[in-house]
């Protein structure tokens, strides 16, 4: 669908708020607080998908709203996408975009609900937070960040009126395990965890719910997608049941290069946070770069996101 953009407010040097309403003013289709909508963008090498969180409420009581609200951080080491949107977007713009999906969701509760947010991380769980005030819901905001002027939307935790908001600036990386124990420490059964930014965060919430033996099932998380880094290689994919051979350029995903030799694989969000696409692996070193995998099922090396993992190893035996 199209969309106008109707505000677009520089938020830090690097992040801007967009918000994107129908052309004749009508609602939008419902979402939920973690939803994430897709920009289709006309880059140079061809239309590209772009994954944004929404960070607004639905101000309806069916969950339509009158506009969709993505904060943009400009990436300066990503594909294209974030560098796009900052220079070719403006108020007045038309944007083509995907209906909202939700791999984040905010689930009932019946315990603490916490939430942390590190950084651009802050959009989907800003959205939660809101959700939680609607529901007239207690819960926990916890928002890492370099400090203030790296903090986006950091004004917004002002207007929370149910959360207990604790700001956690300049903690050095060394450091932000033992802050999550802290964190994370004492929750009660039942309590859920929801974490967004990253890779590291994500982690040492991760690690930090092990050593307070708090359920894996009770951790939520949304990482943003890796974008490819100069270092990738070429790989090659050994297919075991077929005994066919693929390779893997260095710009081209697994999951595109098995799509190219007629290799059907389920797939949905192409970001690696739905976990459709997953496939076995058999033999080789995995670069995990998905959102939908724990750090045990990464370390025991059996599975993989084929849409954005790729091999640290020049061989992959896939269980294909």
């Amino acid at each position: 669908m199209k969309l106008r953009v109707s505000r677009v407010t520089p938020v830090t040097d690097h992040v801007k708020h967009y918000t994107l309403v129908a052309a004749d003013g009508s609602r939008l289709p419902a979402f939920g607080a973690g939803a994430h909508i897709v920009l289709r963008l006309p880059l140079p090498e061809g239309v590209a998908q772009r994954y944004y969180s929404l960070m607004n409420a639905a101000d309806a009581a069916d969950g339509q709203p009158l506009a969709y609200e993505i904060g943009v951080l400009r990436e300066r080491q990503g594909r294209g996408g974030s560098a796009w949107v900052h220079s070719n977007v403006f108020e007045g713009s038309t944007v083509e975009v995907d209906p909202p999906a939700n791999h984040f969701e905010l689930w009932p509760c019946a315990g603490k609900i916490v939430l942390v947010a590190g950084g651009i991380g802050i959009t989907p769980i800003l959205a939660m937070a809101k959700c939680c005030d609607l529901k007239s819901l207690a819960y926990e905001f916890h928002f890492f960040a370099r400090d203030k002027a790296n903090a986006p939307f950091v004004e917004s935790l002002e207007t929370l009126r149910r959360a207990s908001v604790h700001l956690h600036l300049g903690v050095q990386p060394d450091d932000v395990g033992a802050r999550l124990d802290q964190v994370l420490g004492g929750l009660q059964i039942g309590s859920d965890v929801y974490v967004c930014g990253p890779s590291g965060l994500i982690d040492g919430a991760l690690n930090a719910a092990r050593r307070q033996s708090l359920p894996s099932a009770h951790m939520h998380f949304e990482r943003f997608g890796q974008a490819p880094s100069a270092g990738d290689q070429r790989f090659v994919a050994h297919l075991w049941r077929s005994g066919r051979r693929v390779d893997v350029g260095r710009d081209q995903t697994l999951l595109a290069a098995l799509q190219a030799h007629g290799i059907s694989i389920p797939s949905s969000c192409g970001a690696g946070v739905c976990g459709t696409c997953m496939v076995g692996v058999l033999e080789g070193q995995i670069d995990h770069r998905d959102s939908f995998l724990f750090p045990e099922d990464r370390a025991k090396g059996a599975l993989m996101c084929p849409c954005v993992s790729r091999a640290l190893s020049a061989e992959l035996v896939l269980d294909l």
